[in-house]
């Protein structure tokens, strides 16, 4: 069985050991699947085509094709860049109110019985 890991971005010490802790399995491909959707193209220089580029989108009119879109970035990001993860579904909720995005993304691992869900709030700031 294929066990993933990662570091966590917080890069708090282990209350105990005073090491950085690490994320395992579904929390590692979670936080990865946050970063993939929150990398804005040509963001990476080694790797400019990486990323959902949900940043771009949000400076768009709040319609449901900009919402299509939208998903469909996501989407064609984690299936090229997150191999560990079968995407489920891809969830876009605009509140054209607030000039904010609710992004779901629900995938499943190889290991995982049921499937997790991953939310990410964007936000545009003025």
């Amino acid at each position: 069985m294929t066990s993933y890991s990662d570091i966590p971005l917080s890069f708090r010490p282990h209350p105990v050991t005073g090491d950085i802790g690490r994320l395992v399995d579904e929390d590692a491909v979670a936080q990865s699947i946050k970063l993939l959707v929150l990398t804005n193209l040509n963001e990476r220089l080694a790797e400019p085509t990486i990323g959902g580029n949900v940043v771009a989108h949000l400076f768009e009119h709040n319609t449901a094709a900009a919402s299509l879109v939208l998903r469909s970035s996501i989407e064609t990001c984690l299936r090229n860049s997150e191999v560990r993860a079968e995407v489920v579904d891809v969830g876009v909720a605009v509140n054209p109110d607030g000039n904010d995005v609710h992004v779901s993304v629900m995938f499943k691992t190889q290991q995982m019985l049921q499937p997790a869900t991953v939310s990410i709030q964007l936000e545009r700031v003025r």
